[in-house]
Parts: structure tokens; sequence; C-alpha cells
């Protein structure tokens, strides 16, 4: 017997056209809902995780690139001549990360302009991301997808500079969530697309993504022949216009912005000089027991292990987007480790070239954790719990941020086994335990998995004699990145806005400016003197000291006007009597002050060296 109410909701064409609009209705709410959580996700992350939003200066690289966000035509005009046969001007061709970081500085100021690119690089990593896991687990999956990148040291870090790692890290996670995503045939071709460009992207910001781009594309069509071989020339066609089409636009952003159209050329340029023995003897370290120190460096093999033994079956068996993901990741992790200990390329002994590799790492291990959450995400009283414990997890990292040096050869390898040894407990008990006790089993082990990538990126390199070979000790502070001020990094950037316009533009080609301070204000004022080359045209005795050294580089660069900055008072005569002999007068003098930062300012022009007039 059918009920009234049904049979009243089957006769009536009314009733039905209702239904079907609530349906609708509620659908698109739901979506926009989603949407709006998706766009703020970096937002709400920022506040309830307190990340840093921006790192400290360590060395200038960061800062040359500022200079091209802020002044590029004034860049070029001082030091063009000068710094290019070394390609010290290399930063230029960065485009894929100093094109819309100059755009956003254009279109809203330095710091406003600087959060807006953060915020655009965190979309462009979280939304991909996001509906990747969406349409493999259920909402509720790319949320945990959304958390595991928000809430990792090593990207927040990237993101907390103008380096180009910033980017890449964004670039590189985004195209490998397109190129992973299942669909149908008009929506592949989209993402496929999508993917190309965000690829390119990523080797326009810097040339250490070339392996890791090659990598994801190789992986990429591995998979494809395997299991869609008629779809392959048209994938590999649309990569290629994708990768034209997106150069070619940032070819004339380029000329627009930046001042030159052609950057593949110093690109090469800066790649030949690099690849030069003595460019890689001073670059790259010749042995590899720096890393028996350096605890971070075991979380993309870990977390490499972890997808092998959740995922461990016939390779037929593992779903493409779960095969693609993990065997990009396991190629990236054997390049990067390749290149640094079996070739000459520094991809690992330097936090800011290593950290694109967390990309797929992110990916790798959200798409892990959502197979060992598979308990947990079935049940709709459970599954919004493994995002929900994710974000437990750096919040009691705040609580007590105090994780000691760990070394590969004690806790640091036990951490990483913990790691492993919990995906391959959640494998086994998504099988063969009860159903309450694999919920309440999944729950531990997603605490066990994020805890342990979270205790070895954030400990501390442990302190060590420089060993034979080793050319660089330049670590990150990863343990600050969640909870840590970022207060003075902020002041800094924010006096470095103000100095371009005290400084003033070059008035002719070759007007050369070196910056004179003190050694112990590095922090302070690096990234202001950044801006003007300081590690290379930069007089490094504490002014007013002069010693015979930096007058020799005075002589070789010949420039015309010295900055002198220093966090206390200086006062004007002292520098002029140390630069007698080259004509000093001071151009102006000023106090550059941000919170509780005060940078003074003085510029001297050397009139030995301005050119004569008629």
């Amino acid at each position: 017997m059918i009920s009234p109410s049904i049979a009243t909701a089957r006769s009536s064409p009314a009733m039905t056209v209702e239904v079907a609009g609530t349906t609708r209705r509620a659908w698109s709410l739901s979506t926009a809902v989603e949407v709006v959580a998706v766009l703020a996700s970096p937002l709400l992350a920022f506040y309830l995780l307190r990340l840093r939003p921006m790192a400290p200066y360590r060395v200038p690289d960061p800062a040359l690139m500022t200079a091209f966000i802020f002044h590029p035509a004034d860049v070029f005009a001082r030091y063009q001549a000068t710094l290019q046969a070394t390609q010290r001007l290399r930063e230029a061709g960065r485009v894929g990360f100093l094109v819309p970081a100059r755009l956003n500085y254009l279109l809203f100021g330095a710091l406003p302009g600087y959060f807006v690119t953060r915020y655009v690089f965190a979309l462009v990593a979280v939304g991909p991301t996001y509906i990747l896991l969406r349409r493999l687990y259920g909402p509720s999956a790319g949320a945990l997808g959304a958390v595991v990148i928000l809430s990792c040291p090593v990207v927040i870090t990237a993101w907390g500079s103008d380096f180009a790692d910033s980017a890449m890290v964004s670039y590189l996670t985004g195209a490998v969530a397109c190129l992973a995503m299942p669909g149908g045939e008009r929506q592949r071709t989209v993402w496929v697309a999508a993917g190309g460009g965000l690829l390119t992207m990523a080797v326009w910001s810097h040339l250490d993504a070339v392996p890791l781009v090659g990598v994801t594309i190789i992986c990429y069509l591995a998979v494809r022949i395997t299991r869609a071989r008629r779809e392959v020339m048209k994938d590999v066609a649309v990569l290629a216009g994708a990768a034209i089409v997106v150069t070619g636009l940032l070819s004339v952003a380029s000329e627009l912005e930046l001042g030159h159209f052609d950057f593949i050329r110093p690109t090469w340029d800066a790649y030949r000089y690099l690849s030069l023995p003595s460019s890689v003897q001073r670059d790259h370290s010749s042995n590899w027991h720096w890393a028996l120190y350096v605890t971070y460096l075991l979380v993309p093999p870990a977390i490499v292990l972890a997808w092998v033994v959740t995922f461990g079956r016939r390779i037929r068996a593992i779903p493409t987007a779960h095969l693609f993901v993990g065997l990009v990741c396991v190629g990236q992790v054997l390049a990067f480790f390749v290149l640094q200990f079996a070739g000459n390329v520094q991809t690992l002994e330097i936090f800011y070239l290593s950290s694109p590799l967390w990309g797929a790492v992110c990916l790798t291990e959200a798409i892990t954790i959502a197979e060992l959450s598979r308990p947990l995400l079935s049940r709709p009283a459970t599954r919004w719990l493994p995002p929900a414990l994710l974000v437990v997890v750096p919040l009691i990292y705040e609580i007590w941020p105090h994780v000691p040096p760990l070394g590969w050869r004690t806790v640091a390898v036990a951490v990483a086994l913990v790691l492993v040894l919990a995906c391959a407990a959640g494998r086994w008990l998504a099988v063969r335990v009860a159903t309450l006790g694999a919920v309440v089993g999944s729950g531990l082990l997603i605490v066990a998995v994020a805890g342990a990538a979270l205790v070895l990126t954030v400990a501390p390199v442990s302190a060590h004699a420089r060993t034979r070979g080793e050319v660089n000790q330049l670590r990150p502070n990863y343990a600050a990145a969640l909870g840590g001020s970022a207060a003075e990094a902020i002041h800094a950037y924010q006096i470095s806005s103000e100095v371009p316009a005290f400084v003033g533009r070059a008035s002719r080609q070759g007007e050369v400016l070196m910056t004179w301070w003190d050694p112990k204000q590095y922090a302070a004022i690096l990234p202001t003197a950044g801006l003007y080359h300081a590690g290379r045209t930069a007089l490094l005795t504490p002014p007013p000291a002069l010693n015979s050294f930096e007058r020799i580089r005075l002589n070789r660069f010949r420039p015309a006007e010295v900055l002198v900055l220093t966090t206390r008072s200086l006062a004007s005569a002292p520098v002029l009597r140390a630069l007698s002999v080259y004509r000093p007068a001071v151009v102006r003098r000023t106090v550059l002050r941000a919170g509780a930062l005060h940078v003074h300012a003085l510029l001297v022009s050397l009139g030995r060296f301005q050119p004569r007039h008629p």
C-alpha cells in the first residue's frame, strides 16, 4: 500500500518541480559554502594555527628579488654593467614569481602586495588539492588535504620570503593535483592544461624546478600509457600548448612589468655560469656527512615509505590518482637525492632549494592519511574527525614548541619508523579489526603520522663542527613557523619598501650604489641592504671604520653613492672623514621606523667617481 503523501507527490507535476528546485537550491548552497571555505582556508589557518606570515632573511637572495619587485629598472641601471658577467642579476629571469609579485605590489603596495601574493600562492596549492581529495574521498578529506599543506612548516617558511621557492612549492603542488584529477574527457583536458601551465610557471620561477617538473611529466605519461594509451598524444599536445601559451604571456608581462621581454636567455646563461667547476666548488658540499644532522630531510623518504606500505599491492590494483601522486613523490625525492649526493647540485643542503620538494610530499602525505582514515571517513558521525585531528597536532606543538635536536643516528630514525609503521598498522586495521576498533585506531594513527612528520620537520639542526668539504651551514628555523613571531621581519620589510624612495633612482646607466653597514646588525639590516646587492657590493666593516680591503672594493666598483645603514645613531662627520679621499658629500639622511626597529640611513655622494660634466 502506498502512502497518500507519496502518491500525491508522484501524481503532481508541481510538487515534483518544487522538490527538484529545493534540491538544486540545497546543492547550490552547499557548493557555495564549500567554495567560500576553500577561499577562506588560508586566512582561517593563519589565525587558528598562528602561522608565521614572514620569515627572517638569512641570506641576501630574497632581498635581491624584492628589489626587482619594487624597482626593476633601477636595479638594471645601477648594476647590469658591473654584475652581468657573473650572472648576479639572474633573479630577474625568475618571472614565474616576479610577475605576480610585482603586479600585486603595483596594485596594493609593498606590504599588502606581499600578503596578497602569499594568499594567491596558498590558494594555488590548496584549491586543486581540496578538489582532488574531495573527489577521491569526500569533502572532509578535501579539508584534510588543505590542513596538511597549511600546517606544514616547510611550506609556511617558503611562503615567508621573496625567494622563488614560495612560488615553486605552490605551483608544483597545484600541478600534481591537477594532473591527478579524475573526471570526464572535457574535464581532463582542462585539468591537464591547468597542470601544464602551473608546471611552466614553476620552471620560470627557478631552474631547480626543472628536475621536479621533468619527473612529474615522465610519471604522468607513464601512467597514462599504461591506463589510457589513446589519450597520451592529446595530453602531450595540451601540455605543450599550455607551456607555450604561459611562456608567451609571461614574456609580455615581463616586458611590461620588469622591462625585459627575453627572460629565457638570461636564465640559460645563469645556468651555464652556475654549472662551472668554480661555481660548483663554491656552492656544493663534496661530502654527505652534513646530512646526518638535518632531520627534516628524513620526512620525504619517510612519506614515500608510508605511501608504499599503505598502497602496497599490485600496481594495477592501485587507483590511478593514488598511483600517479605516489610515483611523482618517489621520483622527485630520488631526483633531488641523486642530484645532491651523486651529482653537483645543492638541491638538499640549502633549505630554500629543497622546499619545492614538499609539494609532492604534502600531497602524498594527505592521500596516505586519507586512505588510513577510511574507517572514519565512511561514518557520518566521524567523517570530520581526521581534519580536526590534523589541526589539533600543530596546536599541541604550539603549546610546547621545544623539540630538541635529534640527529639521524638516534631518535630521528625511530620517529621516522613510527610514521611508517603507523601507516602499516592503519592498513591492517582497516581490513582486520572490528569497525569500532578501526575507528579508534585510525584516529590514533593519524595523530602518530602527523605528529612524527611535524617533529622531524621542526627539530633543530644538531650543532656540529663543519665537516670536511661542507660549504653550507645555512639552516632554517622551521620550529617558529607555527606560532612564531614575525614582527621584526615585517618591520624590516616595511623599512625596505621605503628605502628606494629615499635613495632615488639612478640618473644614468652604471651609477653604482654600495651599502655600508655593520655585520653584527645583519638580521635587521640585511633586508634593506640586500636591495642593493649586499652580498656583492657592500662594505662590511662597522661604519665609520674603513680598512684597506674595503678601499680596494670602492676603487673596484667606483660607486657614485654609498648608502650607510645602522640601527644606532651615527654622525655624518666620521663617515665623511673616512671617505675623504673620495670627495664625499651628504646627499640626505633620515631615520626609518617600523615598530621597534629603527634604521638610520645616510646617503653619501662620492665626487671622485661622479662623471665629469663639460
